[in-house]
């Protein structure tokens, strides 16, 4: 492990020999601005999706760009606040420099890469643009960069803000903007007629990791608790590698419901906009609850870095139940029925 640390770190100084440096231009005017996003999920999306409207709002004519990988193209595609999207190949470093040259040609002003971690093809993509100016976060050891936002401490959705107050954008409001789905919202308003089912508790079981997904044997012992509350119904929240099993587990609990033709996020989504609650371990359907101004009973690992970070956004009810290796640990009893109402 030493090895692979001390590996990691040559490469970065290599890395920073040969493409860290200040491109030494100026600019008067914001006309075009490019935000790198190859490395965002569903959840980075939803805490930073308020920083395209806001840079309309406070600049109506500016070119907003992303770049963005061919694995979360879909979440940006469909908003209308960005007029250029860029699709890279995560791993492939020839498609780095093929778009490094490409976007030269474009002449951005700024460059926004909120990223903690930079790799070198990361570098390398952002010495062949040429931008006047880069913002970047926890970038200060970069010369690249122009300006670095050094407060650890802050969650992401306030890194973004402070990204935008930079560039003079004033009154930043950062309610996140949730996408919506015409299909997905006539199915799951289908699959709620078809069950009489009017107000509901949105579960999900499974998070990015392990660490944060409950096993089939802990599913069980949840499944049973909510079983056992008068008058609640619950909707587990199932993706296509899920939904059989969550089908199997809960098929016997006349008040338990899981939507077995979940093919997108956008289902999960809607899912989530119609609930009263949602519980989860998950931080990117816990952005998606804060989005729509849901309660929210959240599980997440004691480690409070990742917390200050990514914990709930709310302005409604939330509930914070910590672990500290894994969300297993966390037993039905420590969601007080009380929350639930």
């Amino acid at each position: 492990m030493r090895i692979k640390e001390m590996l990691r770190r040559a490469r970065i100084a290599f890395g920073k020999f040969l493409f860290d440096r200040k491109q030494n231009s100026s600019f008067s005017k914001l006309d075009r601005i490019l935000f790198l996003r190859k490395d965002g999920k569903v959840g980075d999306y939803i805490v930073s999706s308020f920083v395209f409207r806001e840079l309309k709002r406070n600049y109506p004519d500016v070119q907003i760009g992303v770049i963005c990988s061919t694995d979360n193209y879909y979440l940006f595609k469909d908003n209308i606040y960005i007029d250029d999207i860029y699709q890279v190949k995560r791993k492939s470093i020839l498609s780095y420099i093929s778009m490094g040259i490409k976007l030269k040609k474009e002449e951005y002003d700024v460059v926004i890469d909120p990223t903690v971690f930079i790799r070198n093809r990361d570098l390398l993509l952002l010495y062949l643009i040429e931008a006047k100016r880069y913002i970047g976060f926890l970038k200060q050891d970069y010369n690249i960069f122009d300006v670095s936002i050094n407060e650890k401490e802050l969650h992401f959705s306030e890194v973004y803000k402070a990204s935008l107050e930079l560039l003079g954008c004033k009154s930043v409001n950062t309610k996140y903007d949730i996408p919506f789905s015409p299909k997905e919202n006539r199915d799951i308003v289908s699959f709620l007629v078809k069950h009489n089912i009017n107000r509901f508790i949105a579960v999900n079981f499974y998070g990015a990791s392990s660490s944060r997904s409950f096993s089939e044997e802990n599913i069980k012992v949840y499944l049973k608790f909510f079983h056992n509350i008068k008058n609640k119904t619950f909707i587990l929240l199932a993706s296509p590698s899920t939904v059989h099993q969550l089908h199997n587990l809960s098929s016997d609990y006349s008040n338990i419901f899981v939507y077995e033709d979940s093919k997108t996020i956008f289902h999960v989504i809607e899912l989530i906009r119609f609930s009263e609650i949602l519980i989860s371990p998950d931080t990117s359907t816990v952005h998606i609850a804060s989005g729509l101004d849901k309660k929210i009973i959240a599980f997440y690992s004691k480690d409070i870095e990742n917390y200050q970070h990514w914990g709930p956004n709310s302005s409604n009810e939330t509930h914070i139940v910590f672990y500290e290796k894994t969300v297993n640990e966390i037993l039905p009893k420590e969601i007080k029925i009380d929350w639930l109402i």
